[in-house]
């Protein structure tokens, strides 16, 4: 018996590296970064607004809650680093200055899609006053840059101050335009 037809050729070798190669890829979950781009983007939209009203009827002052790229002055759509700002705004200017009382600051890194705030009076901050309620109420939507509704999102806030999801993914995407 010859000692070579036991032995595996270099051929056969490489079909079958290339089939676990092939079966690995597969076998592993594709990411969906603009998916958990836009669940990112509700979490921390929801912790934030809650936090803000707690502060307010906790704390017994308004508390300015809005969306800053430099750190103090607030945005009504933003796109790339920005910081989600929970303050006190004692000068009432709408902006984080130094006699301000920063409760938190939260980073979100939008880079697959933009947020827009479209609240009452086309203020680019929202405010909870002393009750809970909101002294300017509207709706903060994640808009993807692929355009993919699935992505999409939007948390309402109403009157009262209470926040929930109108769409979460699959939803109509008039805000986005």
């Amino acid at each position: 018996m010859d000692s070579r037809a036991r032995g595996v050729s270099l051929a056969e070798l490489l079909v079958v590296l290339g089939i676990i190669s092939l079966l690995t890829v597969v076998s592993f979950p594709v990411v969906d970064t603009a998916g958990a781009e836009a669940s990112q983007f509700n979490m921390i939209m929801m912790r934030s607004l809650g936090l803000a009203r707690r502060q307010a009827v906790g704390g017994g002052e308004r508390v300015t809650l809005c969306a800053s790229d430099d750190g103090r002055s607030c945005l009504r759509d933003w796109v790339g680093n920005v910081s989600i700002l929970v303050f006190t705004d004692r000068n009432r200017d709408h902006r984080l200055d130094d006699g301000d009382l920063l409760h938190h600051s939260q980073r979100l890194v939008l880079r697959q899609g933009r947020g827009y705030w479209r609240g009452s009076l086309g203020r680019r901050y929202m405010r909870f006053r002393v009750d809970g309620s909101a002294v300017e109420y509207g709706r903060y939507t994640y808009c993807p840059h692929s355009g993919d509704s699935r992505h999409f999102r939007q948390l309402v806030v109403n009157r009262v101050g209470r926040a929930y999801r109108h769409h979460d993914g699959g939803g109509k995407r008039d805000d986005c335009g």
